[in-house]
């Protein structure tokens, strides 16, 4: 059975029955900054969220992240060139995901 389907299916008897289901989730955020920008290589990367428990995916080629799809973010990200690093936060109980963020970390 499609997730998504199965999504909709469960969230839609939550509301029906008075449960309280969050809109969206928090963004999740980079550290360093990638606006302080440019670095001295290696680099490394953590990207937390502001939600306890949520689930963050991202990538490093510039491609929007998804859920099933991209690298589960687990440990900081070492890099050692100009990256592209685009990240997204998803919980099983809100009902839909952060918003993207992206950042551009300029090595020198």
């Amino acid at each position: 059975m499609n997730k998504k389907i199965l999504l909709i299916g469960v969230l839609s008897v939550l509301l029906i029955a008075g449960c309280n289901i969050p809109d969206t989730l928090d963004d999740p955020f980079f550290s360093p900054n990638p606006d302080d920008s440019p670095f001295e290589g290696p680099l490394t990367i953590t990207i937390d969220s502001p939600t306890d428990d949520a689930r963050i995916y991202y990538t490093l080629d510039g491609s929007e992240p998804e859920e099933d799809d991209d690298l589960l973010y687990e440990e900081p990200i070492v890099i050692d060139k100009s990256t592209l690093v685009k990240a997204i936060a998803y919980k099983d109980d809100v009902l839909l995901s952060s918003q993207i963020i992206s950042g551009k970390f300029i090595i020198e």
